[in-house]
């Protein structure tokens, strides 16, 4: 059975953060990694896949509520964490 788009790029987000905190050896580079590569699947005009990116590491608190929320909106997407993201922008910051 064929994944839909979405399920692959679900998917792909959760390789890609598990690769980076796996080889990230200063965590608190982290955050700057996983939107670095938000930006490349941004810049590429693959908003789905940006989105799951800062979705699913915000989900795993890797990256912070105000970074979240200025991802989301480049996407012109309200995330799945608006709510909590939005009543504490610094959720999430080590």
């Amino acid at each position: 059975m064929n994944k839909s788009i979405t399920q692959q790029n679900f998917e792909k987000s959760n390789m890609l953060i598990s690769a980076l905190v796996d080889s990230v050896s200063n965590k608190d580079n982290l955050q700057m990694y996983i939107v670095r590569e938000f930006y490349k699947a941004y810049n590429n005009d693959n908003f789905d896949l940006a989105y799951q990116i800062v979705n699913e590491a915000f989900n795993h608190n890797h990256i912070a509520g105000y970074k979240y929320l200025e991802c989301c909106k480049l996407c012109n997407v309200k995330g799945e964490f608006f709510e909590i993201a939005t009543k504490n922008p610094l959720i999430n910051l080590n």
